[in-house]
């Protein structure tokens, strides 16, 4: 999953990966523009972000991106 910054004229101007790479599954369960214009998000990915796992085959994740 990757999150991506574009202009309002179409342009990327950046991509940002979310999660663990070649995890079974990676989600948001929310998306959020915050009073400075940066970008939360949160969610689940089935991957060890945290090694050893902390008790269980999910972990949870929360990014913070910048708006400008």
């Amino acid at each position: 999953m990757a999150l991506w910054k574009f202009t309002s004229g179409g342009l990327r101007v950046w991509q940002a990966p979310v999660g663990v790479g070649g995890a079974a599954y990676t989600y948001a369960v929310g998306i959020a523009v915050d009073l400075h214009g940066d970008v939360v998000t949160g969610g689940s990915t089935f991957g060890s972000i945290f090694a050893p796992s902390q008790g269980g085959p999910d972990d949870a994740w929360l990014v913070k991106y910048p708006g400008q």
